[in-house]
């Protein structure tokens, strides 16, 4: 799960300052209304707020409905000052990285059929 939907998930469940996300109190409030219009993601949520679910649990849900819902992704991006890292194509989704300093060797691979390793 990357790092800013974890951050999210913690901004939206009180447990964060204003400093480790920018506009924590407005991205919860949009995540929180946005969480409103779907039932199960509602569920996530009130189940987040209770501590019967992980903020893990609540970040995957707010990666998935950015997938789901491309205007949510932007203004969640907005919110946050950055984009955020998964976006739906059609039936694809996109992943955008970004490396700072020394990684080594990377690969990213999207579908890979016949892959023998003979």
């Amino acid at each position: 799960m990357d790092p800013i939907f974890i951050a999210i998930a913690s901004a939206v469940v009180g447990k964060t300052t204003e400093a480790t996300i920018k506009g924590g109190a407005k991205v919860a409030e949009l995540v929180r209304r946005r969480f409103g219009k779907d039932d199960d993601s509602e569920l996530v949520l009130l189940r987040a707020e209770t501590g019967r679910a992980s903020k893990e649990d609540l970040a995957e849900a707010v990666a998935r409905l950015c997938a789901q819902d491309p205007e949510f992704r932007e203004a969640l991006s907005a919110l946050v000052g950055q984009e955020l890292p998964v976006a739906e194509i059609g039936n694809q989704t996109q992943f955008n990285n970004t490396f700072n300093g020394s990684v080594g060797n990377v690969l990213q691979a999207g579908n890979i059929e016949n892959l023998r390793l003979d």
